[in-house]
């Protein structure tokens, strides 16, 4: 499912959904760098190659990840894909799921999380590390102000944006009912 950026965010922007063959997927782990003003960045993304069969070439891509300071996440994430794709959902490690729901108290602290007053947030003050507490006192807080607005517009963007729609057959095949038929 790709879409094309446009500059406008009060426009629909144009998408895609891209097949590809899983037989002919390659991972492409790129190096983006920048300079901004004194400090140096990078970045790392994974993108997933449709290639020619039995060649390099590629044909069309897609992002699959990134904007991470750390090359071995994209590794994981390549990993983690060509695990359910040769052993299927069940090889893959226990997860927890992601909440699908927009919650107006979850994105008010997104960003500061452990100042949820719920269970969610008592969940996560309680895996904090010494130097979590310490870097959240001191760098956090002094930026609060800034942080829960953004956690305000964060709903408003959640509740405004359109859900994304599958056609059908995809969806079906993505579950792995088609799979079973094979």
């Amino acid at each position: 499912y790709e879409f094309k950026w446009k500059p406008n965010p009060l426009v629909r922007w144009p998408q895609s959904i891209k097949v590809f063959d899983w037989a002919h997927v390659h991972a492409e782990i790129t190096r983006q760098a920048g300079n901004s003003g004194t400090t140096y960045a990078v970045r790392y993304a994974l993108f997933l190659g449709h290639c020619k069969p039995g060649t390099l070439e590629v044909l069309d891509r897609i992002q699959l990840g990134g904007n991470t300071l750390d090359e071995s996440d994209m590794r994981r994430l390549w990993d983690y894909c060509r695990l359910y794709m040769l052993q299927g959902p069940d090889a893959l490690p226990a997860q927890t799921p992601r909440l699908d729901d927009v919650s107006f108290r979850r994105c008010f602290f997104f960003f500061m999380p452990f100042l949820d007053p719920a269970a969610e947030g008592r969940a996560y003050r309680q895996q904090m590390h010494i130097v979590e507490w310490i870097a959240s006192i001191f760098l956090m807080m002094p930026v609060c102000w800034l942080l829960l607005p953004l956690g305000l517009m964060r709903y408003v963007a959640l509740k405004l944006a359109p859900k994304a729609t599958w056609p059908v057959e995809l969806d079906v095949e993505s579950r792995g009912a088609l799979t079973a038929a094979r």
